[in-house]
């Protein structure tokens, strides 16, 4: 079976509906900082501390699935630290 082709933007918005509509409630404050993983064409899901383990999970049970990935409790999944630069240097 082929997937299907979604695009960034489709998947964000079908994943957080996803979210807010059927796992939101479902989701208690242990599992703020876990990483799940939904399928957006079943709404099939995964949870688990590890990002790997929790897509292996999903796939396990939807092979063909078209995942997006989000943090529990965090606007994103991950969080990058730069390189502060400061501007009034001399």
């Amino acid at each position: 079976m082929t997937m299907p082709d979604i695009d960034f933007e489709k998947r964000r918005e079908l994943g957080w509906k996803i979210y807010d509509e059927k796992i939101k409630h479902l989701v208690g404050p242990q599992e703020k900082g876990k990483f799940l993983v939904i399928d957006v064409t079943t709404g099939d899901y995964a949870i688990d501390r590890d990002v790997i383990t929790a897509r292996k999970k999903l796939k396990a049970e939807s092979p063909d699935a078209v995942t997006y990935l989000m943090r529990i409790g965090f606007p994103a999944p991950y969080h990058s630290h730069g390189p502060r630069i400061r501007y009034d240097a001399p």
